[in-house]
């Protein structure tokens, strides 16, 4: 998938989802667990009135995965982008929901305090793939996807809630031309001290509500009213029913009777909707499974070169296999290898080149893995447990700082290979250009129904 920008079409971003197999999920740390191949993307409103309405209402992609099938999302991009991934909401690099609340406001003062950093988005240009939550320094947690509803999912654990669900990518790109040091003020970035300033009772305040899909709406309002009476404004300007909104400013959802005033708005404030959608349809949550080692690098950028004029906010949906067959008529790819079944094969891992843990990490406090919840769980089968609580031994493969892919050969083929290169003498460059060609051609999709990959932002 591949998005591009309108002032700037030489300008793109490359994602994909990639197939693995699944880590051993104990107290051991994996390598980088291979590429078994990229999942196949499908448009949304191409299959608009097939799909659930929980899917269907947020657009973007969606793709289909297997109950406890492992994966990890690589980057390509012609310039740098700063992209924060969500799981159902919540940060895969911070932890913090996406809807900021008090707790998340406090937790990074903290960290500014303590002199740590606040990074919770990843650079494409230095970082060219996620495996995983990041729940310790260093180390991340798999990509695992759950059923919605099973209480597996990073959503309900962090948040008690799972009405995002699937993942959300926010991206922003590199400026294109220098910053300008003294320009001249928006009105728009003053709204809000006007706003405070006017606190007259009865008096109408502007304030702003943004969904999901990051359509933004202004509302003019008495602060004496009620959320309630807002919800009802929204139901009429956007067709959205009162029942299923939930509108939320720095915290859990508002209250029905609470007045606007009650909830902290003054004027000038962005509340957040999202949309209570009824059952899971199909869908798949994002779990955390074992440990991998894979650190989140620093953005060494100035801040300045971020264009935040240009942030998008796109939507990417999970189907369970059963689902996805109803919806597309086509079969889902087959069942992914076990981490035995690889080992077997004399298949490798992989590591980068002196990676050191960064610094960087969430806050994930009571987040269980798959495992952890399944050894808890009656109904889990014995053998689920068994083939991911043993780790394997494996031959593990060096890739270069700069390398952007993990090659699929057995563990023969790379000895053959790197026997090879010490002969010849291969330079670094000419390795990494024949490596980089085959991991291009992971971005092009044929078809009327699969995604073409181009999202303007």
């Amino acid at each position: 998938m591949k998005i591009k920008g309108k002032q700037f079409p030489a300008t793109y971003l490359g994602i994909s989802f990639r197939r693995t197999i699944r880590v051993a999920d104990n107290e051991d740390t994996s390598d980088l667990p291979p590429d078994l191949g990229t999942f196949p993307l499908y448009a949304v409103d191409t299959y608009k009135n097939k799909l659930p309405e929980s899917i269907s209402e947020k657009g973007g992609v969606f793709f289909p995965m297997y109950q406890r099938e492992a994966m990890w999302i690589n980057f390509t991009s012609s310039n740098p982008f700063a992209v924060r991934v969500f799981v159902g909401g919540v940060n895969a690099i911070s932890g913090d929901p996406m809807v900021e609340t008090e707790d998340t406001i406090l937790r990074r003062l903290k960290l500014v305090e303590q002199h740590s950093s606040i990074q919770d988005y990843l650079v494409t240009s230095k970082q060219h793939w996620l495996d995983g939550i990041a729940d310790e320094d260093g180390k991340v947690r798999q990509f695992v996807a759950m059923s919605v509803g099973s209480g597996y999912s990073a959503e309900v654990q962090v948040t008690g809630e799972e009405y995002i669900r699937g993942m959300q990518f926010e991206i922003t790109p590199a400026g294109h031309r220098k910053l300008e040091l003294s320009k001249p003020r928006k009105k728009s970035e003053g709204l809000r001290e006007e706003w405070e300033r006017r606190n007259d009772k009865g008096r109408c305040r502007q304030f702003f509500i943004k969904s999901l899909a990051g359509k933004s709406i202004a509302v003019d309002m008495e602060l004496e009213r009620t959320v309630g009476e807002l919800k009802l404004i929204v139901e009429e300007r956007e067709a959205v029913p009162y029942d299923d909104q939930h509108l939320r400013y720095q915290g859990p959802p508002l209250q029905d009777h609470i007045t606007l005033t009650d909830a902290g708005i003054k004027g000038g404030e962005t509340l957040n909707l999202t949309i209570l959608l009824r059952g899971g349809g199909g869908e798949m949550g994002i779990a955390a499974g074992g440990l991998i080692k894979q650190s989140i690098i620093r953005d060494t950028y100035d801040s300045g070169v971020w264009d935040r004029s240009l942030t998008t906010l796109f939507n990417v949906q999970i189907l369970d296999s059963a689902t996805f067959s109803q919806i597309t008529g086509q079969d889902p790819p087959p069942t992914p290898i076990t981490a035995e079944t690889y080992a077997e094969n004399d298949l490798p891992y992989f590591q980068l080149y002196d990676e050191k843990p960064s610094g960087l990490k969430g806050s994930f406090d009571g987040l269980k893995s798959v495992n952890q919840i399944d050894k808890k769980n009656p109904e889990t089968k014995a053998e689920s447990i068994a083939e991911v609580s043993k780790s394997h031994n494996h031959l593990v493969i060096t890739l270069g700082a700069r390398n952007p892919a993990r090659p699929f050969r057995t563990v023969t083929e790379e000895k053959s290979t790197a026997a090879q290169q010490s002969t010849s003498h291969a330079s670094d460059n000419e390795y990494k250009d024949d490596v980089d060609k085959d991991s291009d051609e992971d971005f092009e999709y044929e078809g009327e129904d699969l995604c073409q990959g181009f999202y303007d932002v």
